[in-house]
């Protein structure tokens, strides 16, 4: 009995293994690789006994994963699922240690014959704890098989569906999961050496960025659309390469439907910029059919990659395409009759491309699953060409280009010629006659020149004698004092010499020989004072003298406090002279310590006479208007500085308005009503002061309050 059983379970067990699907792995193909893609079983659900050999999956669903997600009949979205095969590996191939790679959209666990080889990113039910993982071209895993014969490949694997948003293009391209074998001893040449071709794409980035980067300048100095337009072909074909290259190294499936996409847009906009540049070339504007044209294209675009559309899109973006290429076409056939420049540049491109894009079609299909070795060098050469073609071309038109415009600067250089030589004759001529005209013009000039010094000179002496006019009043007043004592000192002295004789007449007897004495004392002492008065007299006449007399410039040790008090007293009495109602409170305030200072006193003088006559002009205008309370005041003060001997002249006049500071030492400026004020004085005095002194002359004041004039000379 019991042999009966064991022979009946021997027998259900071979039937059972004989309705298992087996892939067998005899030889390799030309192309080195087996892509497993035939006998896999398929199983929605999640059970990691699943992966044991001896699980019986007959009753699973077959299925071909191997297929683009959008080509995958079942609901293989949204939940685990696994997938098994079972493979056979004859003796032969069992002795070469082979490798595999996958291509897969979501994650997935990979068991070989029940025990865990690897793991592509986190499988899960909950698309947030998901990790996807979508290996690149160039990770080969081993496959370390411990015997040849019969094995079992489990797949434990997971996929959610991206957000709305995401491009669909990318995801619905990938393959639901896709192994491919490869002998570890081809992965050099066939995988190691695809990897190395492809990092050259950094040349050729390289190559258009500064294309791009050179025609950006071209359009900043030229402002030539035709410029700007290559420039943005240029860096387009340069992002869209980069995202090209970039792409193959993502395990991020999001990232890479990205990549893709920002890849096929910029390719898109450099197609579109290409014909508009060559557009340029032509000297054509872009029409409404080339902007409607590239509306459906760009549409055709997005709706491809964010809907589940495919050929209607596809179809909408090659008649967009075809549609710019034709209308190009026709437009350089006809720039081409018309004998325009540049359209032959622009016209044979455009068959080059054109050729290149229809000989890869008649490859594809000539070479179509038979010798992908030999499409796959089709491709690279016509992307060479392509790529070559437009910045050549481009080159060539801008040297062109650069070559007619050095032509034209040569013609025009040779005109410029001519045009220097005949005006360098005109310009001698025009130079003699402008020689005589400057030298008329400087001798004219030099008179002028000397007939104002002269006039200025004129004025200076005029305003000298005005003020000495104006002092005329206050002379005579301070003359007339001293002339009266001599005429009194003289009328006594001539009395007592009267009693003198009459003493002398006198008997002798009779004489009184001590009033002799005393009478010759009186009249000693009456011809002292007659010769002190004369003196000063004497020394007011000389200073007015001084005054009007033209100035040496020679400086003499000056005693500036007898200066100033005395020139105060002649500005104040020639006021009161004209008018006798006038009179001020004079304070003096000098340093006694003050030592003479070496001046020119005559220019002293006269600034000290300008300071003074507006001082009692300025509270003289004030006791016009008669303020109560009002006291006019004057004060002069002297001071021995640190920096020099300060003179200071104060009076509680007008003061000077805000406005009018700034203009008080130009010359010819006054306040003064006309008729009453030159506008020298203040001009002169600063002259005096600053260059013929090396000083400094300023003003502090206050409207309606005071106004204090400081002169500071160096020591």
């Amino acid at each position: 009995m019991r042999l009966f059983l064991v022979v009946v379970l021997l027998g259900l067990s071979t039937i059972a293994v004989a309705q298992q699907r087996v892939l067998r792995l005899d030889t390799l193909p030309k192309s080195g690789e087996i892509m497993l893609e035939k006998e896999w079983r398929w199983h929605s659900g999640d059970n990691r006994a699943w992966a044991s050999p001896s699980f019986n999956d007959n009753r699973w669903d077959s299925i071909r994963p191997t297929r683009m997600m959008s080509m995958v009949s079942k609901p293989v979205s949204n939940t685990v699922s696994w997938l098994r095969l079972y493979f056979s590996v004859d003796s032969l191939l069992f002795t070469r240690q082979l490798y595999f790679n996958v291509a897969q959209a979501g994650a997935s666990e990979i068991y070989l014959d029940g025990q865990l080889i690897k793991r592509l990113g986190t499988v899960s039910a909950n698309a947030y704890r998901q990790v996807s993982y979508s290996p690149t071209v160039y990770e080969w895993y081993p496959l370390v098989l411990t015997k040849p014969g019969l094995h079992v490949l489990a797949v434990r694997w997971a996929y959610h569906r991206p957000a709305w948003y995401i491009p669909f293009d990318r995801v619905d391209n990938q393959p639901m999961f896709e192994a491919t074998l490869r002998p570890g001893d081809t992965l050099m040449e066939d995988v190691a050496l695809p990897k190395a071709q492809n990092m050259r794409s950094p040349l050729i980035i390289g190559v258009f960025l500064m294309l791009s980067a050179v025609q950006f300048l071209y359009y900043l100095y030229r402002r030539q659309r035709v410029n700007f337009y290559f420039g943005l072909t240029c860096l387009f074909f340069a992002l869209g390469r980069s995202a090209s290259s970039m792409r193959p190294f993502q395990t991020d499936l999001i990232t890479a439907s990205w990549l893709t996409f920002l890849g096929g847009l910029c390719y898109m906009l450099y197609c579109i910029y290409l014909c508009a540049t060559f557009y340029g070339f032509l000297n054509k504007r872009l029409t409404w059919v080339f902007w409607t044209l590239t509306a459906v294209v760009l549409v055709a675009f997005f709706i491809d990659h964010f809907t589940e559309q495919d050929i209607m899109p596809t179809l909408l973006m090659i008649a967009g395409l075809g549609g710019l290429f034709i209308n190009l076409l026709i437009a350089s056939v006809t720039a081409l009759r018309s004998q325009q420049a540049n359209a032959r540049l622009v016209l044979y491109p455009l068959l080059i491309m054109f050729g290149v894009v229809v000989g890869m079609f008649v490859i594809a299909i000539a070479f179509r699953g038979r010798d992908s070795e030999s499409l796959q060098l089709a491709g690279n050469v016509a992307t060479v060409i392509i790529s070559l073609t437009v910045p050549l071309t481009m080159a060539v038109i801008l040297a062109r280009e650069n070559a007619q415009t050095n032509r034209d600067l040569k013609a025009r250089l040779k005109d410029v010629e001519k045009l220097s030589e005949e005006k360098e004759a005109i310009l001698k001529d025009q130079k003699a006659t402008l020689e005589k005209e400057v030298a008329q013009r400087t001798a004219t000039l030099n008179r002028s020149l000397q007939e104002l010094r002269n006039t200025q000179t004129q004025l200076v002496q005029r305003e000298k004698m005005a003020s000495l006019g104006e002092l005329t009043a206050g002379i005579a007043h301070e003359i007339q004092n001293p002339l009266n004592f001599v005429n009194n000192f003289a009328e006594v002295s001539s009395e007592l010499i009267s009693e003198l004789r009459q003493e002398q007449i006198r008997p002798t007897p009779e004489r009184d020989p001590g009033l002799e004495a005393e009478l010759l004392t009186d009249i000693e002492q009456n011809v002292s004072k007659i010769g002190h008065h004369g003196g000063r007299a004497a020394s007011i006449v000389r200073g007015m003298l001084e005054h009007a007399r033209t100035s040496t410039g020679e400086r003499q040790p000056t005693d500036l406090n007898a200066l100033a008090d005395e020139y105060m007293r002649l500005s104040y009495h020639g006021l009161r002279a004209k008018d006798k109602r006038f009179n001020a409170t004079l304070i003096t305030e000098f340093d006694s310590d003050l030592s003479p200072v070496s001046v020119v006193s005559q220019d002293m003088g006269r600034v000290l006479l300008n300071l003074f006559n507006n001082a009692f002009y300025a509270v003289l205008e004030k006791t016009k208007q008669a303020p109560e309370g009002y006291k006019p005041l004057v004060s002069v003060r002297t001071k021995q500085t640190e920096l020099g001997v300060e003179i200071r002249v104060h009076d509680n006049g007008c003061g000077i308005p805000q406005h009018l500071q700034r203009k008080i030492f130009q010359p010819f400026f006054t306040t003064k009503p006309t008729g009453q004020g030159t506008g020298l004085g203040l001009s002169l005095s600063f002259d005096i002061i600053t260059k013929g002194h090396g000083g400094t002359l300023s003003v502090e004041t206050k409207p309606s309050e005071y106004t204090t004039f400081i002169i500071l000379l160096p020591a």
